[in-house]
């Protein structure tokens, strides 16, 4: 199975900047995720880097940018690593576009190198659940799997929540 993992970078790949800090995007986690997840040798991942932003800094062009490369991938499987704050509205705009593909957006409330971060959780959920959904676009956080245009953040909370 092939599948094409786009990495906008989120809160998932923040990293902390003692000096200054602050967590900031210097560069990705990916491998890190990748060889802790053990996957299967009979998956295929392809990787493609869009961008390292916290989603509060994405612009319109950012998220057309995504459902481009969701629209104009050969593979059918798309997973999109995301910020959890604007993962609705990019999650919406590729569902507008009606692929034949099953896409799934994930990310975490907590980076990567905090220890009780989500993302290696979230990771592995959306890894099963862009092998198992159904085409169209989903949001798969902490658990649950959620429809792309009947989801919300919850920020109090800090979920997703169905409408």
């Amino acid at each position: 199975m092939e599948i094409l993992f786009l990495n906008c970078g989120g809160t998932i790949d923040k990293t902390y900047d003692p000096a200054a800090e602050i967590f900031l995007h210097s560069k990705t986690h990916l491998p890190e995720i990748f060889a802790r997840a053990r996957i299967s040798p009979e998956i295929k991942i392809a990787t493609r880097e869009l961008f390292l932003k916290d989603s509060l800094d994405m612009k319109k062009k950012d998220f057309e940018k995504v459902a481009e490369n969701c629209e104009n991938a050969a593979e059918k499987k798309i997973l999109v690593m995301h910020g959890t704050s604007k993962m609705v509205e990019s999650a919406k705009l590729v569902a507008q576009k009606n692929l034949a593909k099953t896409v799934v957006f994930f990310g975490a409330m907590m980076p990567l190198e905090i220890g009780n971060s989500d993302a290696m959780f979230n990771f592995g959920f959306a890894l099963a659940a862009v092998q198992n959904l159904p085409r169209g676009v989903f949001i798969a956080m902490n658990g649950k799997i959620f429809s792309a245009t009947a989801v919300k953040k919850n920020g109090t909370e800090a979920t997703f929540e169905s409408f």
